[in-house]
């Protein structure tokens, strides 16, 4: 038999690790597994560590220009972003980390973001993740990127509100948009084009949700 028991340890006040143990006797093995789960902080950021995955929770302080977040805390990959965690940090240009899979809401509303580049790795991106920006350009896929396609399924609600961009071309994977994702675009386009309805992959034309 092997059972499982996850606790909660810190050995140095930041970081844990994996530890085992093995109990046999007479009648019966069993192997207890720790895993490691953690709440912690590397210069600004903070974030935990659970199933061998970081999730950043907070930053502390302004960017006020460029900001790259780390591909990696802890030696364990950065694959979400924390809801309202750079909200309004005054961020110009944005390189997300490779692994990244969830974009929680609000993560980086009310910044100056021009350009974004979105990896391949990316699943989720969450309501008003990315509104009142100044992005006119969207692009998926990094030069390098370790994930060969994109597995982008779902855009929440108002995720790129008030923006400035012009054209999108979403990837095929694309799932699923919530209510008006792309709206109020600034665009100087006499001739808007038109969002329709998404749903598990068919377009909806009868329903309008958003324009550039």
């Amino acid at each position: 038999k092997e059972f499982r028991l996850r606790l909660w340890l810190k050995e140095d006040g930041n970081q844990v690790t994996d530890n085992q143990w093995n109990y046999s006797n007479q009648s019966f093995s069993a192997k207890v597994v720790v895993h490691a789960f953690d709440a912690g902080q590397q210069g600004n950021y903070q974030y935990t560590i659970n199933n061998n995955e970081v999730t950043i929770t907070g930053y502390d302080g302004m960017v006020n220009g460029a900001l790259t977040i780390p591909d990696t805390i802890s030696n364990y990959p950065v694959t979400k972003i924390a809801d309202s965690v750079f909200t309004r940090k005054g961020i110009t240009e944005l390189t997300l980390p490779k692994y990244l899979k969830e974009i929680g809401s609000y993560a980086f509303l009310g910044n100056k973001i021009s350009s974004l580049t979105l990896p391949n790795s990316v699943e989720y991106i969450k309501g008003y993740a990315f509104s009142d920006n100044l992005i006119q350009e969207l692009t998926f896929g990094l030069e390098e990127d370790p994930v060969l396609e994109s597995q982008l399924i779902e855009i929440g609600f108002s995720a790129f509100n008030f923006n400035r961009l012009s054209e999108i071309h979403w990837p095929d994977t694309l799932r699923d948009f919530d209510v008006a994702p792309f709206n109020g675009q600034v665009s100087k386009d006499p001739n808007p084009l038109y969002i329709y309805q998404l749903k598990n992959g068919v377009v909806d034309y009868t329903t309008v949700i958003g324009y550039t």
